[in-house]
């Protein structure tokens, strides 16, 4: 299994253009590198043109070189088509006057060598103070809407999955998360947002991009299980798009101390770093038992998944995950697991309907 991660690694530097394809070693067995590849969610992004044009070189069977092309054909399809729902969804509501922002992967998409080959499972929009209006303008083209959670709405359009944005993070759990959330907003409203080429959905700003990557992840990890390498390429992607913004990584090293994502920070971008072969564009101090523990956890997993849409189900699969997870809290985390999980409970009871005029 070592031989395979490790030939994963260089078939990922290999795709983002950070190394040779000269650079592969060859694994002792390809098959464990493909399947690996595909539970990791970079099936489609290590089988680049480098790769195919080289595979005979490398050892790897021709039968399975073909099932590799076969399924990165089946994830470019599949992103073809959701990018032509979010095409129509993001017509209707820009031809009513709105401005929708795609929020995680289909902004990060844009920066991969091929944004055809990043895995993109649906679509998180925000529409601003124009969240309502977003969600009725669906309902009148015959299509369900559920409201159901506070953060955001949900429905299927065309086959693309849409979790609209009511609010951007999880803002239930006292004020700390909803001064968060503020600051989110405050960034979608003060810096300028960037179109997204071949949809009319805007992309937030750099800084933006970051927070909530870090945010996102650090979430997953501590509380849903855990998350890929394509997590870690997406952030190696965002730090060699942005590396020569100094003064944005001032910015961000900043906010992640003062909300609390420091320590994740510091230690996905060292996982980044050795996985895609990109430059750290800050300061970042390098941990050994945080940084080896967490790129283990990403390659074997060993915590809960969470599912989700499964009510109460879901709920004590939370509960489940975040216990296997309380080793990670004492690396990743500013508060211990305790105060995470009694804040989640207090907040279930007593915040049903949060608002950040609470704050």
């Amino acid at each position: 299994m070592e031989s395979a991660i490790e030939t994963l690694f260089d078939l990922i530097r290999v795709a983002l253009g950070n190394a040779e394809w000269s650079s592969i070693r060859k694994p002792d067995d390809w098959k464990s590198v493909y399947n690996l590849s595909k539970r990791q969610g970079v099936l489609a992004l290590v089988c680049s043109e480098d790769f195919i044009s080289h595979a005979q070189e490398l050892g790897l069977d021709w039968m399975l070189l073909y099932e590799w092309i076969g399924q990165r054909t089946v994830v470019e399809d599949t992103n073809r088509a959701k990018l032509s729902a979010a095409n129509k969804l993001a017509n209707l509501w820009v031809e009513s006057g709105l401005r929708p922002v795609a929020l995680k992967g289909f902004s990060y998409a844009q920066y991969y060598p091929e944004p055809l080959h990043r895995v993109c499972s649906d679509l998180d929009s925000y529409l601003f103070d124009r969240w309502e209006d977003g969600n009725r303008l669906v309902e009148q083209q015959g299509i369900e809407v559920s409201r159901s959670y506070y953060k955001n709405s949900s429905f299927d359009f065309h086959g693309l999955f849409v979790e609209n944005h009511r609010f951007c993070s999880p803002i239930r759990g006292g004020k700390h998360r909803k001064s968060y959330e503020g600051f989110l907003q405050s960034l979608l409203s003060s810096q300028p947002c960037s179109v997204i080429a071949g949809i009319p959905f805007l992309s937030p700003s750099p800084l933006f991009n970051c927070l909530f990557f870090i945010s996102h992840a650090q979430n997953h990890f501590l509380n849903e299980g855990g998350i890929q390498l394509r997590h870690v390429c997406d952030w190696g992607v965002l730090m060699k798009t942005y590396q020569e913004d100094s003064k944005l990584w001032e910015q961000f090293l900043d906010n992640c101390g003062q909300f609390g994502f420091l320590k994740f920070a510091y230690s996905i971008s060292q996982v980044s770093c050795r996985v895609c072969s990109v430059k750290i564009p800050f300061d970042c101090p390098s941990n050994d038992e945080s940084d080896f523990a967490l790129l283990k956890e990403i390659v074997n997993p060993t915590c809960v998944q969470v599912e989700f849409s499964k009510g109460w189900q879901t709920r004590w699969l939370l509960v489940k995950s975040m216990w296997g997870s309380r080793w990670k809290y004492k690396l990743y985390s500013e508060q211990n697991i305790l105060t995470t999980f009694l804040q989640m409970v207090g907040a279930f009871v007593l915040e049903r309907h949060p608002s950040l005029d609470d704050h």
